[in-house]
Formats: structure tokens, sequence, C-alpha cells
């Protein structure tokens, strides 16, 4: 006899309703299961936040702890730089104060010289003038005496000069001057040389610049004896002014000398250097310097063509004295 399976309300067994149970519970536990594994997953997520956290609190600390030494660092670096500012601004004013003594030594020892050395020149060129017929055989020596005397003068002017440009850097009191005055009053020592004939050209109209006559004529003093000096052989020397294309005062030194080396044309304008010369040949290597500071003071500068055995010829350049004329007509120009 088969087995009778009971029946539900609605055609449903009760075999099939156990079995709908069974698969939701099935679909239950699953999802429970899912859900116990996201929060798993969450939880995992969460530590792993947790420890990223504390990385980077700890940076943070340990950058923080990086900013506090830098500060202090720059603090004491700060502190430092003041107090070698400090140390500085004492060694600067210490230092002008040197200056300042040094210039008036300096003024008063180029005094108590040129009072000696004025001196023997006169009683020199009267000893020369006193002689000239009963021993001329002693003009060589009163040449030599006399040359002796200008060049003590020119050391004197060159180290006045010197100082002058240390101290008043580019602040010079210009006034205007003819050219003309400033050139013979440099070439008077330089005229009676019977070794060394000095021709000098000056070119008409006279004209007038701007700036300071006294150190304009040490420049062209310094100028004249270096192509004296190093034109041990003898030769002309030729003192010329003129203008140039542009308007500028040229003044030329011409010699018939030694000559400078192409690889010391640039050199030989600073200070100390004196280039290849014979050991003969006295010098401090302070007056071609002079000369080209003198010149950028004047807004102008020097240039030198040479060669060796060939002779020298030094141009320094300086810009000519406008008028109140000059002035508007150059302003007017530029605004054009």
């Amino acid at each position: 006899m088969a087995e009778m399976k009971p029946v539900a309300e609605g055609g449903f067994s009760l075999f099939d309703q156990e079995q709908q149970v069974m698969r939701e519970a099935e679909e239950m536990i699953a999802r429970l299961a899912d859900v116990a594994d996201g929060v798993r997953r969450l939880d995992a997520a969460y530590d792993q936040g947790y420890r990223e956290q504390r990385r980077l609190l700890h940076i943070g600390d340990r950058l923080q702890a990086d900013l506090q030494q830098a500060n202090q660092a720059l603090a004491a670096q700060a502190d430092q730089l003041r107090a070698a500012e400090s140390g500085l601004r004492e060694s600067l004013e210490q230092e002008r104060d040197s200056r300042q003594l040094q210039g008036r030594f300096l003024a008063m020892i180029s005094h108590e010289f040129r009072n000696p050395l004025a001196v023997v020149s006169s009683t020199v060129q009267v000893l020369q003038t006193l002689s000239q017929n009963e021993h001329p055989e002693w003009e060589p020596l009163y040449q030599r005496l006399l040359k002796a005397v200008q060049r003590m003068s020119t050391l004197i002017e060159d180290c006045l000069a010197s100082e002058r440009v240390s101290i008043e850097a580019i602040n010079i009191q210009k006034t205007p001057f003819p050219i003309r005055d400033v050139l013979q009053e440099a070439a008077s020592p330089f005229g009676n040389s019977a070794l060394h004939p000095l021709a000098l050209e000056l070119g008409a109209p006279d004209p007038v610049a701007e700036g300071d006559p006294g150190l304009l004529r040490v420049a062209v003093s310094n100028l004249l004896d270096n192509a004296v000096k190093y034109s041990p052989q003898g030769g002309p020397v030729t003192l010329r002014s003129y203008l140039d294309r542009s308007g500028f005062i040229c003044i030329e030194v011409a010699d018939r000398g030694i000559g400078v080396p192409e690889d010391m044309r640039e050199a030989i304008f600073q200070k100390y250097i004196r280039g290849t010369v014979p050991d003969r040949i006295p010098g401090a290597g302070l007056g071609l310097f002079l000369v080209d500071w003198i010149a950028k003071l004047h807004e102008g500068g020097i240039t030198v063509e040479s060669g060796p055995g060939r002779g020298s010829c030094f141009c320094l350049r300086i810009p000519p004295h406008r008028g109140p004329a000059d002035r508007r007509e150059a302003l007017s120009g530029s605004e054009s």
C-alpha cells in the first residue's frame, strides 16, 4: 500500500514547505556569511587605517621635531649673522678710520717730501746752469739727479692719487677746465730731455673737459713717465689731444720703447701688475692702474696699441664738458 504524503492547504505539501524553508535558511546563512566576511574586511581595514594613522602621527611628530630643530638652527644662524654683521660694521668703521689716518699720514709725508725735493731740483738746476760752460761733463749727472727727483715726485703723486681713488670712490668734484692747461702742466717736466724729445701736439680748438684737473694731470704724467721709462734706448715721445668722431676728448701718449706684449694689454691696468719688464726699470705697478681708475672716474677709458719692440700708444678718452645748451640738445635728442 503506497505511503500517503500530507497535503497542505492550497495544494502544497508540507515537504515542499520544508524545502522552501531550508532554501531560505541556506540563503540567510549565505548572506550572514557575506556580512561576516564584510565585517572581517571592515575590521581589517580599520586595523590598517589605525596603523596608518599611527604611522602618520609618528611621521608628524618626527617632522615637528625636525621643524623645531630647523627653527633652532635658523635662530642660531640668525644670531651668528647678526653678530657677523655687527663685527663687519665695526671692521668697516675701523677700516674707514684707518684710511682717514692713512690719508692724513700720506698728505703729511708728501708735504715733508715735496719741499726737500723742490730744493734738490732747484739746486741741481742752478748748478747745471753755473757749470754748463766749465764742466759740461757733469751734465749727465745733473740729468740723472733731475730724473730721480721727478720719479720720486711721481711716486708721491701716485700714492696720493691711489689714496684718493680708494677713499673717494667715484665721488669727485667735477669742474670745467681747458684740456690744454693740464697737458702743458703735465708735459713741462719732460720737455728738456735730449734722450726723449717731447712733441706736444694740441688740436684746435682747445677742448674743455669736466672733472678733476689734478687727477687728470696725474694720469697724463704717469703715461709720459712710462713712455720715457720704458724707452731705455731713447726715442721721441708724442703727447697729442684731439676730438674723435663721437666727440670724446682723446689724449694720446706714444713712444718707441719696448712695447707691451699682447697677452698683457689688459693686465697692465691692474694694481701692482707690471708685466714682463727688465729689472733695471723701476716701478711699483700703480701708474697704469691709476690711469685706468682716473679715466673711469671721468666716465672714460684707456686703451693701448702696442707690440714688442714697436713702442706703445696709450689713448685716454674722456667726455667733453657739456654746457646748458648741450644738455638741452642731448635731452631733446633722447626724447625724440
